[in-house]
């Protein structure tokens, strides 16, 4: 069986305790209220450098990333395999366009 997931997302905030970083994944359609809806993932990055890529970005970074969904603790995390960057910039996918 084949576990892949690939995602364009925006790094968030950081969950040192667990190791996790939140990723931001901005929906394809805008809302009612012509806003671009998102959704956050729990994204995690085996490595034996504790200040891995996914780690070492700022927050608001836009990456591309590939890698396996698994259940840890009852929870769905994203198991990252490859990060790569794409852009750092501050980029707001909620700005109302008319």
């Amino acid at each position: 069986m084949i576990n892949h997931i690939s995602l364009n997302g925006i790094l968030r905030q950081v969950d040192e305790k667990n190791n996790i970083r939140y990723v931001e994944v901005v929906r394809s359609y805008k809302n009612e209220q012509g806003i671009y809806p998102s959704d956050f993932f729990k994204v995690m990055m085996w490595s034996r450098n504790v200040n891995n890529k996914l780690f070492s970005y700022k927050e608001g970074t836009l990456v591309s990333i590939d890698g396996r969904l698994e259940n840890i603790n009852q929870e769905t995390v994203i198991v990252c395999e490859s990060l790569m960057y794409i852009v750092s910039n501050e980029v707001d996918f909620n700005k109302k366009t008319t």
